[in-house]
C-alpha cells in the first residue's frame, strides 16, 4: 500500500510535533517538577492460583485477555482471547504499540469529522472512477498529485463496492462492525484500511432564520447572465435555464425551499472575494450536461452546499463542481465524467462512468496531527490465558475479596527529567514489603496488583505520550477504552501510547485507568515515562474501601 504524509494544522509546526514524540515538552511548560499518582495496591497470598505460576505456553507478552472497554468506567474483564506475541507491533519509530491499535493510524489520526468523504451508508465506485485528493492552495488539480484521501463510512464491508477499474487513492475506514480487509480485497484502495471506534454522527444543520420570508421564485432564461449581490436570498424555486451564467458577488446566502434547478451548460461563478452558502430544502436538480459551480476560482472553501431534502445530489455529463457538500438526508451521485472537488458528508456516495471525487486537503479542510503513522505488524503465536485460571480469579485482582486480598493506598512520584519527560523508574518495585500479608518467608512481598485512577487534558498535535516498561501485566484505559495491552508474565516489553492517535477532542479532560499486576518473584521492573501533566484522582474515586485503607 502507498502511504502519504498528511499536513498538520496545529499551532506547532510539523517538525515540532515529530520532535515531541520522543523528547517531550520543555520542562518549564509543564509548570511543576513532579507528579504524585495515588492508587490502591492489593496484596495476594502466594497460594492464589494466578500468582507465582508459570503459564503452560511460557512466559512472555500475552495480549488479548483484557476487555477492550471498561464496564461502568472502571472494571476490566477477562476475555480469554489472549495469545503469545512472537514479535511486537510497532509504530514508524519502532516503538511497541498495543496490537489492537495496529493499522488504525488512518483512523486515529483521521477521525470521522476529518474525513474528506464521510457517509452513513454505501460507497460505490464503478467503471474507471476515482476518489483521490489534491491541495487547492497548490494550484489546479491533476491526477499525479498525492493520493491521501480519507473516506469513512458507518457501514460494514457489505455496503462497499469498489470496481477493479476504480481507484480509491487514500485511506478507507469502515464501521465498528466492519472488516476493512474484506472491503479492500480488490486491491483498489491505495492507503490504509481501518475500523471506526464508534458510529460517526451526521451533522445537524440549522438554516438561518434571518433571511426573511420567501420572495417566491427566482429564475433566468436561456443564454442569460445575472448577478446575485444581495447577501441573502430566500426563494421557493431557483431555476437557471440552459447556457446561462449566474455571478455571485459578495458573501451570499441562498435558501431554496422547494426546487433547485440548473439546466444544461449553466455556470455559477464567484467574483473575487465572494463566497456562497446554499441551503436547499427540497429537490436538487443539477444533473444536466456541462454544469459548473465555482469552476472559475477552483477553491472549494468558497462554496458550501447544504442539501437538507431527501432527493439525491446528482452531477453528470462533464459537470465540474468546486464545493463542500453536506447532505444529512441525501445521497451524492457522480457519473459520466462528472467531478466534485472539495468534500462530502451525507448518506451515501456513488461514482460511475469515469466520475471523480477529489478531496481538497488544503489547510482549511485538513486538521490532522502530523504525518500518518505507518505501523509494522507483529506476529501472534499460540493462544494463552497467560496463567489466569478463569474470569472469576481475574476479577479478584481489582476487587476487594476478604480472605483473598487486602489493600492499602500507595503513592508513586514521577519526577521531571532533563528531557522534559516525567519518569518513575525502578528495577525493584516492592512497595508493600512487610505489609498487608507480608513477605510470607520470601525476600520480598511479590504478589500484588495496583490500580491508579487519573486524568489529563488532551492537547491536539502536542505529541502527548505515555510509556510503560515492566515485567508482568499492565493495561491502560483512556476514556474507558484499552490503549495499552501488556498482559503476560515476564514480558519485558515497553509500550507507548500516542494521544494524537486516539481521536480525542482538543481541550477535553479524559479519565485514565492504570492496572498493574506483579505475579512473579523473578523480576520487578517498573518504569513510567510521560510528557503529560497527569492529574491524580482521589484515593477512593471509583475504588472500594478497605479496613486497612489508612
Amino acid at each position: 500500500m502507498r502511504i502519504q504524509a498528511k499536513p498538520c494544522v496545529s499551532a506547532l509546526t510539523l517538525a515540532t510535533v515529530v520532535g515531541l514524540n520522543l523528547g517531550g515538552l520543555p520542562g518549564e511548560a509543564l509548570g511543576q517538577d513532579r507528579i504524585i499518582l495515588r492508587g490502591l495496591v492489593r496484596d495476594f497470598r502466594a497460594e492464589h492460583p494466578d500468582f507465582g505460576v508459570a503459564p503452560p505456553e511460557g512466559f512472555g507478552h500475552a495480549p488479548g485477555n483484557a476487555s477492550l472497554t471498561l464496564v461502568d468506567g472502571r472494571q476490566l474483564l477477562f476475555t480469554g482471547q489472549g495469545y503469545m506475541a512472537i514479535s511486537q507491533w510497532r509504530d514508524v519509530q519502532g516503538r511497541s504499540i498495543a496490537p489492537h491499535l495496529y493499522n488504525k493510524a488512518g483512523l486515529n489520526y483521521w477521525t470521522w469529522s476529518e474525513a474528506g468523504v464521510a457517509v452513513n451508508g454505501a460507497i460505490s465506485m464503478d467503471q474507471n472512477t476515482t476518489i483521490d485528493s489534491w491541495d487547492s492552495e497548490a494550484g489546479t488539480y491533476d491526477d499525479t498529485m498525492a493520493s491521501d484521501a480519507v473516506v469513512a463510512t458507518n457501514a460494514d464491508e457489505t455496503q462497499i463496492s469498489i470496481n477493479a477499474t476504480a481507484t480509491l487513492g487514500g485511506d478507507l475506514m469502515v464501521g465498528p462492525d466492519g472488516d476493512p480487509a474484506a472491503a479492500t480485497s480488490s486491491g483498489s484502495v491505495e492507503g490504509l484500511a481501518g475500523v471506526l471506534d464508534s458510529i460517526g454522527d451526521l451533522p445537524t444543520v440549522t438554516v438561518p432564520t434571518n433571511l426573511g420570508p420567501s420572495t417566491g421564485d427566482w429564475s433566468i432564461g436561456s443564454f442569460t447572465t445575472a448577478t446575485i449581490s444581495t447577501w441573502k436570498l430566500h426563494v421557493d424555486n431557483f431555476t437557471v435555464d440552459q447556457f446561462s451564467t449566474v455571478y455571485i458577488d459578495g458573501n451570499v446566502i441562498i435558501r431554496v425551499d422547494q426546487s433547485f434547478n440548473l439546466a444544461r451548460g449553466v455556470k455559477i461563478e464567484l467574483t473575487p472575494g465572494s463566497t456562497l452558502v446554499l441551503y436547499t430544502l427540497g429537490t436538487f436538480n443539477a444533473y444536466n450536461q456541462d454544469v459548473t459551480i465555482n469552476a472559475n476560482t477552483m477553491d472549494p472553501s468558497l462554496v458550501t452546499i447544504y442539501q437538507l431534502g431527501t432527493t439525491p445530489i446528482e452531477f453528470s455529463q462533464n459537470a465540474q463542481i468546486y464545493a463542500n457538500i453536506v447532505a444529512p438526508n441525501a445521497d451524492l451521485i457522480l457519473n459520466s465524467d462528472a467531478d466534485l472537488y472539495g468534500s462530502f458528508i451525507g448518506q451515501s456516495i456513488t461514482l460511475d462512468s469515469d466520475a471523480g471525487m477529489h478531496i481538497d486537503t488544503s489547510p482549511n479542510l485538513a486538521t490532522a496531527c502530523g504525518p500518518l503513522v505507518i505501523d509494522s505488524a507483529g506476529i501472534a503465536g499460540a493462544d494463552t490465558f497467560a496463567g489466569v485460571t478463569d474470569a472469576y480469579t481475574f476479577w479478584q485482582w481489582f476487587h476487594d475479596v476478604p480472605g483473598v486480598n487486602a489493600g492499602k493506598k500507595l503513592s508513586i512520584n514521577l519526577t521531571l527529567a532533563p528531557d522534559g519527560m516525567y519518569e518513575y523508574d525502578t528495577d525493584a518495585f516492592y512497595p508493600i514489603d512487610g505489609k498487608l500479608y507480608g513477605n510470607e518467608g520470601a525476600a520480598h512481598n511479590y504478589h500484588f496488583t495496583l490500580e491508579i485512577p487519573m486524568s489529563f487534558v488532551y492537547e491536539a498535535c502536542a505529541g502527548q505520550v505515555f510509556e510503560f516498561e515492566g515485567n508482568d501485566d499492565v493495561w491502560l484505559y483512556i476514556d474507558g477504552k484499552l490503549v495499552m495491552d501488556l498482559g503476560g508474565m515476564l514480558a519485558n516489553v515497553p509500550q507507548v501510547v500516542e494521544m494524537d492517535r486516539l481521536g480525542l477532542t482538543d481541550g477535553q479532560s479524559y479519565d485514565i485507568r492504570f492496572f498493574y499486576a506483579q505475579r512473579q518473584s523473578i523480576s520487578a521492573r517498573f518504569r513510567i515515562r510521560t510528557n503529560i501533566t497527569l492529574v491524580p484522582q482521589p484515593y477512593n474515586q471509583g475504588l472500594v474501601g478497605f479496613a486497612d485503607f489508612d
